[in-house]
């Protein structure tokens, strides 16, 4: 929908991969500060330069998330190590400068793209969106199960992926994931499914507690209802603050069991029809509405996950 405006079309194919290898190399090698962050832009940039292989191969092509991250991972191991050489052979401090800063970078780039990683990357890329944004009826039948068309894989999903933010695979696992699919600048049914299933079910917990507490006061204490406020605002706002419903999650197994019960029907829903209801968290509710294709199938998810 933004694809009338070039420069912001442009963006998505060159800015993410310089942009997470310079992150990435920060924060493996946070001493050495610029010149990591430009070493890290540098390689990032060289691997997008050859990213345009015409309209049968966009799709898969440009960029590489992962290959960012490799970048920035090798050049956060290699700026100190050239440092170091630089200063015992009493380099001056602009050469040392300009080896480490930019020799590193080019270095690094020519690597990963003339040995073939970086179309590994963008080709595992590729594969793990295909399987993230296949229905159930597709990947039952790849997996040779005659049986099943895959109703209900969608529903055991949505449980899985409440039960996975409790326990810590959510930035372990999901949200890599999510950030895959987003990185040539479209939507993710992760990040519908997490809208959905962490965003607003915490947001109708925290409502529910708000509108319950005058009639139940020896259950829901004041210092809940204040968080809820809080929480509730920010999960329709801003799409975060999942955290808030857990601790009513484990205090009440009826409220517990009716979260799981609405991530999986919303879940569900969401993988009729995968690739058209491609969203995000992290934004108001509405945005995230705006963003799916499919404005009539994302809003019935959104409302059984909420009420």
């Amino acid at each position: 929908w933004i694809s009338f405006l070039p420069w912001i079309e442009n963006l998505r194919y060159n800015v993410l991969t310089p942009a997470i290898a310079a992150v990435t190399a920060n924060a493996y090698a946070p001493d050495h500060g610029a010149i990591a962050i430009m070493a890290g832009t540098i390689a990032g940039a060289g691997l997008i330069c050859d990213n345009h292989h015409g309209p049968e191969t966009k799709n898969m092509m440009p960029g590489s998330l992962i290959g960012g991250l490799l970048a920035g991972y090798i050049v956060s191991l290699s700026v100190g190590r050239v440092m170091y050489a630089c200063i015992r052979r009493n380099v001056p401090a602009t050469m040392t400068n300009i080896l480490v800063g930019g020799g590193v970078g080019v270095f690094v780039s020519l690597l990963i793209s003339e040995s073939g990683v970086l179309m590994l990357c963008r080709y595992l890329s590729y594969i793990i969106r295909n399987i993230v944004r296949s229905s159930p009826s597709i990947l039952t039948s790849l997996l040779g199960v005659d049986f099943w068309d895959g109703t209900g894989l969608g529903f055991l999903f949505g449980c899985t992926y409440i039960y996975g933010s409790k326990v810590g695979w959510y930035h372990m696992i999901f949200l890599p994931i999510i950030l895959i699919e987003m990185e040539h600048g479209e939507g993710s049914t992760w990040g519908a499914i997490d809208e959905c299933v962490l965003v607003l079910i915490s947001a109708g917990i925290c409502a529910a507690n708000i509108m319950c507490h005058p009639r139940v006061k020896g259950v829901i204490k004041k210092g809940d209802v204040a968080i809820s406020k809080r929480a509730l605002k920010t999960n329709i706002f801003c799409g975060d603050f999942i955290e808030a419903a857990y601790p009513f999650m484990e205090r009440s197994v009826t409220i517990n069991l009716c979260a799981y019960l609405a991530g999986g029907i919303a879940t569900e829903i969401i993988y009729q029809s995968p690739h058209q209801v491609l969203s995000s968290a992290y934004l108001p509710v509405f945005l995230s509405l705006f963003l799916a294709e499919d404005h009539k199938r994302m809003f019935h998810a959104c409302m059984i996950s909420f009420f």
